[in-house]
């Protein structure tokens, strides 16, 4: 809305500027000074937007999304010059908001796995080892739990590259930055003599796939070589890092089943959600 005004400001004032007759009753124009205010805080919040809708998605994996999103925004928000003292203030306020909220994310077991077992991110954006570390060690558990479920080690992961365009993206710019950075750095640290299976450590040494990528995608087109570790990638990678896509998915359902449609059974209203989710292309 404050973008949306700013971009309009100028047709405001001249409206405004014409209401002579009803001068009394019309409201004062913003002055310039407080036009800038609003350009600085236009600025700031626009990374908090992005990552926001990245993150809100219902069609793509967010689950892996949350950690590399705590570490973008801080250094994104740092980017930014306000050139007012309140443009300012609010820049501290901001920052000191995201490292007391965001901060203690990679902490969160399922996302850190999530996130170290999507090839677009692995290890880029944590800034604990100690978290690292332990996600690695409960994750190569997990591998060779499943290794016994089914009934045998599989063969070594092979690299899907994705073919898939990226844009210039003002958020994720600094991911860009931080891929180069860890090509050159090292990989696992040690925790002993086979404590990481083969599979973990060779799709950590794989380099990282383009951020566009689809990571359901990749898991899905490598299972058959490594079946363990891609049940293991899939169950982290499934969950959602928000609960708006529920929220999403419990308006629909009200707004295709209102109350006086108390007598629909639930197969039918599983059939009128899922005609409320078809786009118009598909009906007209």
């Amino acid at each position: 809305m404050i973008e949306r005004f700013f971009l309009l400001s100028k047709h405001v004032a001249k409206i405004l500027a014409s209401r002579i007759e009803a001068r009394s009753s019309v409201p004062d124009m913003m002055m310039g000074s407080q036009l800038t205010i609003l350009e600085d805080l236009i600025t700031l919040l626009k990374p908090l937007k992005e990552a926001t809708e990245d993150v809100s998605g219902d069609t793509y994996v967010t689950s892996s999304l949350a950690i590399p999103l705590a570490n973008l925004l801080p250094a994104s928000i740092r980017k930014a010059k306000p050139s007012t003292s309140i443009g300012r203030d609010v820049q501290q306020s901001i920052l000191r908001g995201l490292n007391d909220r965001l901060q203690p994310l990679e902490k969160n077991k399922l996302l850190a796995k999530a996130t170290l077992l999507d090839p677009r991110f692995k290890k880029v954006h944590f800034s604990s080892p100690l978290v690292v570390s332990q996600a690695v060690l409960e994750l190569s558990a997990e591998i060779r739990e499943e290794l016994k479920r089914q009934g045998g080690r599989s063969p070594d992961l092979v690299n899907v590259a994705a073919t898939e365009n990226e844009n210039n993206d003002s958020l994720w710019t600094t991911h860009d930055t931080l891929v180069e950075e860890a090509m050159a750095a090292p990989e696992l640290p040690s925790h002993g003599a086979g404590a990481v299976p083969n599979q973990l450590k060779q799709f950590f040494d794989q380099a990282l796939t383009p951020r566009l990528s689809d990571p359901v995608k990749f898991w899905i087109q490598v299972k058959h070589f490594t079946p363990a570790l891609s049940a293991v990638a899939l169950k982290y990678l499934i969950t959602q890092a928000s609960s708006v896509p529920s929220e999403r998915a419990a308006s629909t359902v009200n707004m295709v089943v209102p109350d006086n449609r108390s007598r629909l059974t639930a197969e039918h209203i599983r059939q009128r959600v899922l005609l409320a989710t078809v786009p118009d292309k598909y009906w007209f």
